[in-house]
């Protein structure tokens, strides 16, 4: 089941963003109305600023969020999502349906891997 991703190529581009530095600072608060996230690039520095908000029922909006805190991580953060684990996912569920028979572990695994392959930018966008 392929899922949509959680940001089209166009999102990507506009929300260009590089790994924080460790400097820089995330804050996101809960207003009730749904999530307000300020970015700054240095604590303090209004001019290096900023901010969106998503409503707490946006779910496509929340997805999102997830997608640009995964693509900030560093490249060699352990606990970044990469092409590389959603590829190894689907090896093994083709090893699972394959090797053991088990269909039903294949067809979790590749669900799992279409979850995670929908928090990453598309192939070509300007998100890789």
């Amino acid at each position: 089941m392929k899922m949509e991703p959680a940001l089209t190529v166009e999102e990507w581009a506009a929300w260009r963003i590089e790994p924080l530095s460790l400097k820089g600072q995330l804050v996101v608060h809960d207003d009730a109305d749904g999530l307000e996230i300020v970015t700054y690039e240095n604590p303090g520095d209004v001019a290096g600023m900023a901010k969106f908000k998503i409503d707490t029922w946006d779910r496509g909006g929340i997805a999102g969020v997830m997608a640009l805190a995964n693509h900030a991580l560093p490249d060699d953060d352990p606990r970044k999502i990469t092409r590389a684990d959603v590829e190894n996912l689907r090896d093994e569920a083709r090893a699972q349906r394959e090797q053991y028979s088990d269909e039903h572990m294949g067809l979790w695994l590749d669900g799992l891997a279409d979850k995670l392959a929908a928090l990453l930018p598309q192939e070509g966008s300007t998100g890789n």
